[in-house]
């Protein structure tokens, strides 16, 4: 994976043109992370009944 250090404070429009110039598998491994950020995010906002479902499905 490409290796890319910003110190910068980016536009979400400018951060987009960033990654359109990834390769498409740099492309889908950042997805992949982005995707995963979201929902560690999400879990950390469950209620603890909802929390308690998703951590024991089925």
């Amino acid at each position: 994976m490409s290796t890319v250090k910003v110190e910068v404070q980016l536009s979400a429009e400018d951060l987009l043109k960033a990654i359109e110039q990834l390769s498409q598998v740099d492309l889908e491994q950042f997805v992949s992370q982005v995707l995963a950020l979201q929902a560690r995010r999400k879990a950390v906002n469950l209620p603890p009944v909802e929390a308690e479902i998703s951590d024991n499905p089925g």
